[in-house]
């Protein structure tokens, strides 16, 4: 599964004024390839979750899990830049993050069931 590369890719970008790397976006790519490149990079993210025991960092947009799931929609306020999902795999969560940004999953047998299991939970339909 590559929900593994949201964690470990390693990003190319260019400083920026206040010393924080900035991905370096691919605008040549599928419109397919661009949206997880969103994902994988965290580009232009607006916030930032935390996911399970270990509080593993993930940039998102919450724009894709507010259109994908009514109970993200309902734990995500305007005002916020982090939410904390506790009690949840933090690899099975990008898998499911994977799905809400491309309506796609490679999810391998042994995870189906936590998967569905947590898309049942956050209400995701497909």
């Amino acid at each position: 599964m590559s929900g593994n590369r949201l964690s470990s890719k390693k990003l190319n970008g260019n400083n920026t004024s206040q010393g924080m790397l900035q991905p370096t976006w691919e605008w040549t790519r599928s419109h397919d390839d661009r949206i997880l490149s969103l994902l994988e990079t965290g580009f232009q993210s607006d916030l930032t979750l935390h996911l399970g025991s270990e509080g593993l960092k993930v940039a998102v947009h919450r724009i894709f899990l507010q259109a994908g799931s009514p109970v993200l929609n309902g734990k995500i306020k305007a005002s916020i830049e982090d939410l904390v999902i506790e009690n949840v795999d933090s690899g099975i969560f990008k898998i499911m993050l994977k799905y809400l940004y491309t309506g796609k999953s490679d999810v391998e047998m042994g995870d189906a069931l936590h998967l569905m299991q947590l898309a049942t939970e956050y209400d995701i339909k497909g």
